[in-house]
């Protein structure tokens, strides 16, 4: 039977995630997952997006809400090397460019923003996405340019990383948490997800729609546990699937929600194909 293998959520863009047993899926995506960004002015005099494509240093940074603050905690690897709680202050609103959505958010004061800045060596300044954007308001969440979930099969993980030599231990290159999804599904055979485009998935009590598949830049990749930058990955894009309009790699695929919200999915959950 297929299955839910895993869950996580990612509280700010290019940080650390955190897996759970049970996570609540609105239709703007799972409860807790992309709240804050980190963003900077563009030369169009507007604001835009900054996550690990201009710092690899931010996947060290594990990212979790406190009362009134964010609890931050720089990593490498298993060791932790300093921790932190930086006070949030609201301020005002602010629309983010998230790859050509205009995203509406709330700037999160300058505390946040000197200690973000200091830490990536830049200008920039937090911001949380407002409640109406996360919960599926504004932006159709099927036509938004950044998806609300990001399924990925764990058998077509395990055939690309079993392209490259393993490693030491005898272990794969690499696993699903490579390529941050929110979801993993385990019990299938490897690219099962070439049949899902436009179909909906059945994920324990919710109902999703697959929407495309999930693109990758042909650059080298970025160890999630660590911020060194890798060059693993790129090397199994020729065995990969295929997007349909302009034949790039693709890893997995974006889907959102269709039932009622919110339902919660839950590690274990049956995962099948609607009739």
């Amino acid at each position: 039977m297929a299955h839910v293998e895993s869950l996580s959520i990612y509280p700010m863009a290019g940080t650390q995630g955190s897996e759970l047993e049970v996570a609540t899926l609105t239709a703007g995506g799972f409860v807790g997952d992309h709240d804050y960004l980190l963003y900077t002015a563009n030369e169009n005099g507007g604001f835009e997006r900054y996550s690990q494509k201009q710092c690899r240093d931010l996947a060290k940074l594990v990212v979790g809400p406190a009362e009134g603050a964010l609890q931050i905690a720089q990593v490498d690897g298993s060791e932790q090397l300093w921790e932190a709680q930086i006070k949030l202050r609201g301020t005002n609103f602010v629309d983010i460019n998230e790859f050509g959505d205009d995203t509406p958010c709330i700037d999160m004061g300058e505390d946040a923003a000197e200690a973000f800045s200091d830490f990536v060596g830049k200008s920039v300044r937090l911001a949380k996405k407002t409640y109406a954007w996360q919960t599926g308001f504004g932006k159709n969440p099927a036509d938004r340019a950044v998806s609300t979930l990001h399924l990925v099969v764990g058998e077509t993980i395990d055939e690309l990383a079993d392209k490259l030599p393993r490693e030491e231990d005898g272990s794969l290159a690499f696993g699903p948490d490579r390529f941050r999804p929110q979801l993993v599904v385990r019990g299938l055979k490897p690219y099962a997800e070439a049949g899902w485009l436009k179909r909906v998935l059945l994920i324990g009590d919710a109902e999703v729609e697959i929407e495309r598949f999930t693109k990758r830049c042909i650059v080298p990749g970025t160890d999630q546990r660590t911020g060194k930058r890798m060059n693993d990955v790129p090397r199994t894009y020729p065995h990969t699937l295929r997007s349909l309009d302009d034949d790039k790699p693709t890893v997995g695929v974006y889907a959102h929600l269709i039932s009622n919200a919110p339902v919660q999915i839950r590690v274990g959950d049956e995962v099948r194909l609607a009739a």
